[in-house]
């Protein structure tokens, strides 16, 4: 396509300094990223509308051998640019491109010609810009160059004069049209929408920095022959597993365990309950017995489905509140819903729930505190559990007395949820059950066959930090993506309560709660995982997403089924590896950075990012601001803590910055200062601990933040030792 003598001109560009065409290839160890300018070698994918210019495409970015491009100061001042125009106005530079293919970097360099520079420039250009719309056009798609993804097609000038930076000073950030997201977790429905917007090219930032998600070690994990050990149990009795397989050996033959070490189940017949008796007086029966008879009548109302749970649960009948799910059912869903649940799906519930002794047919262990233990289980035996506890049957796990056996556990039953009110809790409670009520109708109506292993993990032996002499791994941080979409194949980190699941069973609905509901099959977790302590960490391998969602906190609704499409491992599990992974509450702010606290965050991190476990893969971790928001910790510490944590075991680090472009470019310009510094984990630990009694415990009103000191402290160290030199 030709230019019209109507069209605009370009003009000249303005000008720059050395231009610098980065480029990170696929890095396989912690020396492996190079700081230093590179060029980009990748062919960049070639477009029917484009075909009049790739021979000058290939003559700047093809150069056989070339470690840079570099521009003579001399020509740089003739050189200005104001504004980029699209590629199929540029066919008056064909001809003079065709001649540049011709020359090698010696003869690039030393042209004198200002016109042959020029377009040269300007093609260079153009061609980062067909990168960025490159990322636009395809969903998945990673952009060619790995520092560089942008969502938007609207680029001109502005983009490439960021206070004053000349062009080679932002080819590693380039600025992207910034998207608004009401959660941390995304879902592809929605990625969609966000690529269709109408982007402003005024107020442009980065979307992603560092390596590129596709560069980083995902490898799928090995796997032994599933089998039963004394660290590893599995609660079904056909070893030889089958993905298309929905119910692997059952038997009648109920074996109970009703002691300290195995969870106590409402089908045990040692389960019993005290009634009155005809004269007054009490006598224990079974249970089960009472759970069975009241589950089996009519129940065509929440008020018929609380008298129901209360018949077994009578002792805490003045205790218990049923307000919210009868809210729920009156207010929050119409006449048609209502009759669903109570006609088909609740009676379906029933009766997984009480084929309990015939889905389980040995004990459930406690996966107590300083053991570390397996249980693998199949996805119909974890929601037959799950209605269970829907129908609050589990004896002994309603007292938070401080005597209580289970009161180092987290709560099972779902009474504390019915119970949830007023304006914020009633929102939340609302949505929440259509997210689990989704879940029960799904697997009643369609029961999936894969399993899913929960690992309690203890370690007893850390890192010294202030001696490791590991340097950072590779590090991709994003401000849009979110870790369960954008994770996949890498060690996913749920930012964890002690006691597992948080407040999935109240009105909490942050990023725990969130993954709990979405994947429900997490919350059986807490049936059998006792709090978790410092040196602790839980791995929930195979659990199924089954809704989409938006918004979060107080903004959370259900948005629907969602089909999880996750290909499975050959222990019929999917391939979604979750990390809860607990953090300090902290109250002061402050005390984050005491020497102690430092140690127990990076001793956390370390438990879970370990991996001496024959059948575990140094895969990346997708992680973001664990410990942040209510709990208080510093994100860009938690950042540095993480990427340091896993540099001792040796995974790259995906960071999801949840929407904060500042934080995201804060953590990699800080990741690469101590790139370029080669500063090990040993210099970090020594700049935070002096960071803490210089910056933290001084008496100055305006203290730097941590990104500033780093900067000060080593680049003072190297000025000092170059005066000593």
């Amino acid at each position: 396509m030709s230019h019209k003598n109507s069209e605009p001109q370009p003009k000249r560009l303005k000008q720059l300094s050395i231009l610098e065409v980065f480029a990170v290839h696929s890095q396989k160890r912690s020396n492996s990223f190079d700081t230093s300018t590179k060029s980009n070698r990748g062919k960049l994918k070639q477009r029917s509308e484009n075909q009049n210019i790739t021979s000058t495409k290939k003559s700047v970015m093809d150069l056989d051998n070339t470690e840079v491009v570099t521009l003579s100061e001399e020509s740089n001042n003739q050189i200005k640019m104001d504004k980029f125009y699209p590629r199929e106005s540029d066919d008056n530079f064909q001809s003079s491109s065709q001649n540049a293919s011709n020359h090698s970097i010696t003869e690039f360099n030393s042209l004198h010609s200002s016109q042959q520079l020029q377009q040269s420039k300007l093609l260079q250009a153009l061609d980062d810009c067909e990168k960025k719309m490159d990322c636009l056009n395809a969903d998945e798609e990673q952009c060619l160059d790995p520092k560089i993804r942008m969502p938007t097609e609207n680029v001109d000038s502005q983009s490439f004069e960021k206070k004053g930076q000349s062009l080679e000073s932002i080819v590693c950030e380039e600025p992207t049209a910034s998207r608004t997201c009401d959660s941390p977790l995304l879902f592809e429905s929605q990625k969609s929408k966000d690529a269709s917007l109408s982007l402003s090219p005024t107020k442009q930032e980065p979307c992603w920095l560092g390596t590129a998600i596709k560069d980083l070690q995902i490898s799928p994990t090995p796997l032994r022959p599933l089998e039963q050990s004394q660290n590893h149990t599995v609660l079904f009795g056909s070893f030889k597993v089958s993905q298309h397989e929905s119910n692997p050996s059952q038997s009648n033959n109920y074996i109970d365990a009703w002691d300290g070490k195995h969870v106590r189940l409402p089908c045990s017949p040692k389960s019993l309950y005290p009634i009155m008796s005809s004269d007054n007086g009490e006598s224990l029966t079974e249970r089960w017995g009472m759970i069975e008879a009241a589950l089996l009548i009519d129940i065509n109302s929440s008020i018929d489905l609380e008298e129901a749970i209360l018949t077994y649960n009578s002792r805490n009948a003045k205790q218990w509140s049923f307000k919210g799910l009868h809210s729920f059912f009156a207010e929050d869903v119409d006449m048609e819903y209502r009759r669903d649940f109570f006609e088909v799906t609740l009676p379906k519930m029933i009766q997984l729930a009480l084929r309990l002794p015939f889905l389980l047919n040995k004990p459930i262990p406690l996966l107590t505190a300083q053991k570390s233990h397996k249980i693998t289980m199949t996805q119909q035996q974890i929601a037959c559990l799950l209605c269970n506890a829907f129908l609050c049957t589990f004896p002994r796990r309603n007292s938070k007395q401080k005597n209580a056996e289970y009161v180092e556990y987290p709560d099972i039953n779902f009474n504390r949820l019915f119970a949830v009110g007023g304006r914020y809790g009633k929102q939340i409670m609302g949505e929440k059950l259509k997210t689990l009520l989704h879940y029960f109708k799904r697997v009643t109506d369609d029961m999936p066959g894969g399993n899913i292993t929960f690992e309690r993990r203890a370690l007893d032996e850390f890192p010294h930090w202030s001696q490791s002499p590991c340097e950072l791994f590779r590090l991709h941080v994003n401000s849009v993506d979110r870790i369960e979409n954008a994770g996949l194949g890498m060690l996913q980190v749920d930012f964890a309560n002690k006691f597992i699941g948080g407040g999935v069973l109240g009105a909490g609905m942050v990023q725990e709660e969130i993954r709990f509901c979405i994947c429900p099959e997490l919350i059986i977790s807490r049936l059998f995982t006792e709090k978790m302590h410092d040196n602790e960490c839980v791995v929930i391998t195979g659990v199924e997403q089954f809704s989409r969602y938006s918004g979060y906190a107080e903004t959370y609704k259900w948005d629907g089924n969602f089909l999880d499409t996750t290909e499975s491992d050959k222990w019929g599990r999917r391939r979604t590896k979750i990390l809860a992974i607990d953090a300090i509450h902290f109250r002061r702010k402050s005390d984050q950075f005491t020497p102690s606290n430092l140690k127990r965050e990076l001793n956390k991190a370390f438990s879970g990012f370990m991996c001496n476990y024959d059948d575990d893969e140094p895969t990346a971790i997708a992680t973001g601001n664990w410990g942040c928001g209510a709990f208080g910790g510093d994100p860009l510490l938690k950042g540095l803590l993480q990427l340091m944590a896993a540099a001792a075991v040796g995974r790259d680090l995906c960071y999801f910055s949840f929407h904060d472009s500042q934080l995201m470019s804060d953590l990699f310009e800080m990741y690469t200062f101590i790139k370029s510094k080669k500063l090990s984990i040993s210099n970090l630990w020594y700049t935070l601990t002096k960071y803490n009694s210089e910056v933290i415990h001084s008496e100055d009103e305006k203290k730097e933040n941590l990104l500033e000191y780093l900067h000060r402290l080593h680049s003072e160290y190297d000025d000092t030792t170059d005066e000593e030199l």
